[in-house]
Parts: C-alpha cells; structure tokens; sequence
C-alpha cells in the first residue's frame, strides 16, 4: 500500500510539474493564423459631383467599387484587399478630338468588413463634363490575378 501511493504521489507530481511549466509552449505546434475572407467584386456605380472651383467648376466622376464579404464566418482583413480602376476606352463629342485622357488608379481598403458585409472603395476622375461621352473602365480587385469587371460610364 505505500509503495502505490508513493508512486501516486510522484506521478501526481511530475503532472503537476509539467502543467506549470507549460507543456503547450514546449510542444512543436504551428502558431495559429488569422486568416480573412476574401472580398469580392459587387455593384460598380457612378456618380458626378461638381467642386465650386474658379474660373470654373470641376466635375468629378466617382467610381464608386462596392467591396464584399461572402464569408459568414470571417472578416475580411484591414489593407487586404486592393482595387485598380483603369479607363479602357474614351469617346469624345465629335466637335473636340484632342488631348484628354485618364491613368489608372488604385486604392486599399484600410477598414475590415465584417462576415456578410460590404464596403465602398471610391476612386475619383476629373473630367471635362460638356465634351464627355463615355468611358469603359476595368475594375479589377487584388491585380493581377483578381476578379475583374469591364463597365461603362455614359452621358446621361
């Protein structure tokens, strides 16, 4: 009888030994990853805002890149997701041919999105209103390999 609780006594030990020192830290485990969801492409919309400038006012076309989270599980991370908006084709009036183009453009999302939720990445052009007809643009999330949509502004 002393011989089995001597030996309950040292295993009951060393268990007690080992917890607190921390046999997880000494294990070879992968820590954890915060991983996100991936945002996806949704509802591309446009819209005009006028800047009271001199000598004249300057219009602006906002290309307002709607960002999604399909997850229902997990956010989509701060400055992961990266949107490019590039004008593909501009058709002029017919009475002014010359000089007027657009560059590409980029912007980060900086806030998460929640599971199910959406964002608004907004991107702006400066235009010259009264001789814009139309403009086709690329929208493209997380270039080059991420989902891409083709639309078109037009002159209302």
């Amino acid at each position: 009888m002393k011989n089995l609780l001597k030996k309950t006594i040292a295993v009951l030990s060393i268990g007690i030994l080992i917890v607190l020192i921390g046999v997880d830290e000494g294990l070879p485990q992968p820590p954890p990853k915060e991983e996100g969801a991936q945002g996806t492409l949704g509802n591309i919309t446009f819209y005009i805002r006028e800047i009271e400038a001199k000598p004249s006012p300057l219009a602006i076309l906002e290309v307002q890149v709607e960002i999604i989270n399909r997850s229902r599980r997990s956010n989509v991370l701060p400055n992961s997701v990266k949107a490019m908006v590039a004008p593909k084709e501009i058709e002029l009036s017919s009475e002014q041919k010359d000089g007027f183009s657009l560059s590409m453009e980029e912007a980060t999302l900086t806030a998460p999105i929640s599971p199910g939720g959406s964002r608004l990445l907004i991107i702006g052009f400066q235009i010259p209103r009264e001789r814009l007809e139309s403009i086709v643009f690329e929208v493209q999330i997380n270039p080059p390999d991420g989902e891409k949509k083709i639309v078109k502004w037009e002159k209302r």
